[in-house]
């Protein structure tokens, strides 16, 4: 199934991330593609925040990957698992920091931005793609 909404705000995609991490199941990963300025990182901060994460949430760029605790399990989500794969020049270079061990987590929900830079390490899981969309100062997320 798929839906596309019309963000017109930062709040439309505050309500949309909590609308999503309501849903949210233990070992699902949320792929997220879109362009620089398209809302993935707030999505991100809002989402963590819907799932009661209260450090400051900002991508990891340099670190590639930022684990939480959720202070409360969440539909058996204990932890959410930040990467983001900007930098990355290759899917390799992912696993080389531990990916298998925090997909293979059955407690964690993983959120990645730039997840077409590393979409082979995603083919056969459970996955919800969220493709944001920015173009002539018009924002739109898929969510496929």
């Amino acid at each position: 199934m798929q839906s596309t909404t019309v963000l017109h705000s930062i709040d439309d995609t505050i309500k949309l991330a909590e609308i999503i991490a309501c849903q949210i199941r233990a070992g699902q990963i949320l792929a997220l593609s879109g362009p620089v300025g398209a809302g993935k990182t707030t999505f991100v901060k809002a989402f963590a925040a819907a799932l009661g994460v209260s450090e400051t949430v900002v991508s990891p760029t340099y670190t590639l990957l930022q684990p939480y605790n959720l202070p409360n399990a969440i539909n058996g989500v204990e932890k959410l698992i930040h990467i983001d794969a900007y930098r990355l020049e290759s899917a390799a270079e992912l696993r080389a920091i531990g990916f298998d061990d925090f997909v293979n987590d059955s407690r964690a929900v993983i959120v990645i931005e730039w997840a077409e830079n590393i979409g082979e390490l995603l083919v056969g899981r459970d996955v919800q793609w969220i493709d944001f969309l920015f173009e002539n100062g018009r924002r739109e997320v898929v969510v496929r």
